[in-house]
């Protein structure tokens, strides 16, 4: 494996240690929905945070603000993926379990929420915890 890979698996961990970490109640599933791109010329980031809890027939959700250190380490992420053209990205989502596995999924798809679409899928209203693998 290439020195990029490796610095790009270290700053998906760090991402991941610093969103755990910050997070100020108690979990067993994690998703974020974050995007960056240029908005009437400027950088603009944007994030969407939910954890739930398992109840006995359903999951419990619970928002809350992501902390400006997270940001910075999903700006890293995003900015080192930039710099290599075939791995650019506007929106990713990161969904993390209660053992600490993770999935990233990126998109360069124009993200939804900084283009003003405010609706059920940008907004996670239908979003329900998977296995991660």
């Amino acid at each position: 494996m290439t020195a990029a890979f490796h610095r790009l698996a270290e700053l998906q961990d760090r991402v991941v240690r610093a969103v755990m970490d910050a997070c100020p109640h108690e979990w067993d599933y994690f998703v974020i929905a974050f995007e960056r791109d240029r908005v009437e010329g400027d950088m603009v980031d944007d994030s969407l945070s939910v954890t739930f809890r398992k109840g006995a027939d359903s999951w419990e959700r619970s928002g809350w603000l992501m902390p400006y250190p997270c940001f910075l380490e999903f700006d890293a992420l995003h900015d080192a993926m930039w710099a290599s053209e075939s791995q650019r990205w506007r929106s990713c989502l990161l969904e993390i379990d209660d053992v600490g596995k993770y999935r990233f999924t990126f998109s360069d798809d124009p993200p939804l929420r900084l283009s003003y679409v405010f609706n059920d899928e940008s907004q996670l209203r239908n979003y329900t915890p998977r296995p991660l693998e």
